[in-house]
């Protein structure tokens, strides 16, 4: 998993990964992730999956995507 890049609005390296289900119980649904400062509430943009009937947890390919949304957002913010 690449490391998380320190936030971009107060510099925080108190991160979040959040992770919320989006489906009914023991039916397919999507799963999305995002990045978020615990300090000043800033997010990250959101990368989401499908997950199959009774998974209820985005994959490592999705967490790592959100990641690099975080980190690309980094260097976006400071140019």
């Amino acid at each position: 998993m690449s490391e998380l890049k320190p936030c971009p609005f107060c510099g925080s390296t108190s991160l979040k990964i959040e992770s919320k289900h989006h489906g009914t119980h023991y039916y397919s649904g999507t799963h999305s992730v995002t990045v978020r400062c615990n300090k000043c509430h800033a997010r990250g943009g959101t990368a989401s999956c499908k997950v199959e009937k009774g998974k209820y947890s985005a994959d490592n390919e999705t967490e790592q995507k959100a990641i690099e949304k975080w980190n690309t957002r980094l260097q976006t913010e400071r140019r």
